[in-house]
């Protein structure tokens, strides 16, 4: 039995904080259900959780729970929008307080993937609640899409691709989660009543209880607008009723041209088309170390108009592991008149044969693009 919904809290926040790492993680969805059905403690929480975190972040479980927290409502305990306590431990912290202590989380290296998932995913969310540390926090994002773990990387890059090609809409994508409030003339036990709460979240659409979004918001599905099914984009390339350049040298260079035959005979590793398609040319070199394969990435754009927001996503088997660098542009000009470069390291300790799939997106004559391709011909050498 709870006497108010401020102990409830405070009791689960006093579990996280003595259980450590052995809490389950529906104890962490449960927490979060609490608060998020608690409006009138929302800026309480975010104020005792901030006090917990900024002397410890080890606990992974409560850093998960105070991640989301100040994600959500970090604007309302910033602001003091919240029943402040008379034990003379009240203090005032900053917008830039608040991501320095979320940023920390994100780069501390005993931090779990699912722990930096929720520090990231609070870092968007203050995006808009913090206009001031806007630009600051697209750096950080832009900084992850490079990172070695996929999820963290493909986080990151849509989260980037919000900043800079959806950013008008981006408020609407990042708005607070609508709260869920349960029927307080129920007469159900509280596990009753936190059920209900659940209920309802899984029926949010036919739940009366639910503060909907007005209709006229313009709310769009993230995963619709940023992640959609890996499928080559269905609309016609106007490249596709241009002709290729000929080449000099129909052997060698209708594939690779001059400089690709050229490396081929230094090289000991042949080199290799990924993806030749829609005026799109990326080739890959490669240089090897031991079980350590880099690859240097070629990208070229043989069509009209220049290609802009160009970004690159790789993935490969959960066996092997994967760093992306940052390219040296994003912008590939028109008529194979430059290149843009990047390298990737592959880790394949086991020396498994080679696959990979790799996504393009970008903007061609200012329409959105996208292409992806399976990559299974890699040359024996790269692995064996």
């Amino acid at each position: 039995f709870a006497p108010s919904k401020r102990w409830h809290v405070d009791q689960m926040i006093k579990v996280l904080t003595t259980a450590g790492n052995s809490v389950r993680d529906d104890i962490v969805s449960s927490l979060i259900g609490i608060i998020s059905s608690s409006p009138d403690l929302h800026g309480y929480t975010a104020y005792q959780l901030y006090k917990i975190l900024r002397n410890d972040i080890t606990q992974q479980p409560l850093v998960q729970v105070a991640s989301w927290t100040l994600g959500e409502f970090g604007d309302l305990f910033v602001s003091g929008q919240y029943e402040q306590l008379n034990d003379g431990e009240n203090f005032q912290v900053t917008e830039n307080e608040i991501v320095d202590i979320l940023e920390r989380v994100l780069n501390w290296s005993i931090s779990t993937v699912v722990t930096r998932e929720y520090a990231i995913n609070a870092l968007m969310k203050l995006s808009t609640r913090f206009p001031s540390c806007s630009d600051r926090i697209q750096s950080i994002m832009t900084y992850y899409a490079c990172n070695m773990n996929l999820e963290l990387q493909t986080r990151a890059v849509e989260y980037t691709s919000l900043f800079t090609k959806h950013n008008i809409i981006r408020p609407s994508i990042v708005e607070r989660m609508p709260v869920l409030i349960s029927n307080p003339s129920s007469n159900t036990n509280s596990n009753e009543q936190q059920e209900q709460i659940y209920n309802q979240e899984e029926n949010s659409s036919n739940d009366r209880h639910i503060n909907h979004v007005p209709p006229n918001e313009p709310v769009v599905d993230l995963l619709k607008l940023l992640d959609e099914p890996l499928q080559t984009n269905g609309s016609i390339h106007p490249y596709e009723q241009q002709q290729k350049p000929l080449s000099s040298n129909p052997v060698t260079d209708f594939i690779f041209g001059d400089d690709i035959q050229h490396n081929h005979s230094n090289n000991i590793i042949p080199p290799m088309i990924a993806l030749d398609k829609n005026g799109l040319r990326i080739v890959f070199t490669f240089e090897r170390e031991g079980t350590i394969l880099t690859i240097h990435s070629k990208t070229t754009n043989f069509t009209q108009y220049p290609i802009t927001n160009f970004i690159f996503k790789a993935a490969v088997p959960k066996t092997l592991t994967i760093e992306l660098y940052p390219p040296d542009s994003t912008t590939i000009p028109a008529n194979n008149s430059e290149e843009i470069n990047q390298i990737i390291k592959i880790s394949n300790p086991n020396k498994e044969k080679l696959r990979m799939r790799i996504k393009l997106n970008y903007l061609f004559n200012n329409s959105p693009m996208s292409d992806e391709a399976e990559l299974n011909t890699f040359p024996e050498q790269c692995y064996n």
